[in-house]
């Protein structure tokens, strides 16, 4: 039978497209999954122990960015919050991520648990959508020679006058 701990970590390890650790209540980082390891590119061995404000932009700590979204999240009993990150290196990627408050048994806040996954590609492909889509609008409007545009079920999405 599995032991309680290594079934948990067996459970957040599994998470490789998603960063899971968790900080105590001073943002120092207690524990850091295999997908932390994969986003960040951080050891375990790297982090452990350090602030988790090394994850943060310049900007975002001149902001206080940070300890606003621990305060917020043991506040609210969670923080949202989509920014650039930072990977080892000072890589800055775009990630989506929650923070939640952690309490042990007698319910005392103990530290945090933030959950994140990196959505650099999606933003990047919302934005090539974005911008094929201004220039075919560009090229329609613009052209004298008859053009239509049909979507995959055969309507017209623009066409020009002619």
């Amino acid at each position: 039978m599995i032991k309680t701990y290594d079934f948990y970590k067996r459970v957040l390890d599994s998470l490789k497209e998603y960063a899971v650790f968790t900080t105590d209540k001073d943002g120092l980082i207690t524990s850091w999954n295999e997908g932390a390891e994969k986003m960040m590119l951080y050891s375990v061995d790297e982090v452990k122990g350090r602030n988790g404000d090394i994850l943060y932009t310049p900007e975002d700590l001149q902001l206080n960015v940070p300890a606003m979204e621990l305060s917020s999240a043991l506040r609210e009993g969670m923080a949202i919050n989509e920014r650039f990150h930072l990977k080892k290196g000072g890589f800055k990627f775009w990630g989506s991520g929650l923070v939640f408050p952690l309490f042990d048994n007698e319910n005392e806040h103990v530290g945090f648990t933030k959950v994140m996954r990196n959505i650099s590609e999606e933003l990047q492909a919302k934005k090539n959508l974005h911008e094929e889509k201004a220039l075919a609008s560009i090229i329609v409007s613009s052209s004298d020679e008859p053009i239509v545009i049909l979507n995959d079920n055969l309507d017209v999405i623009t066409a020009t006058p002619s």
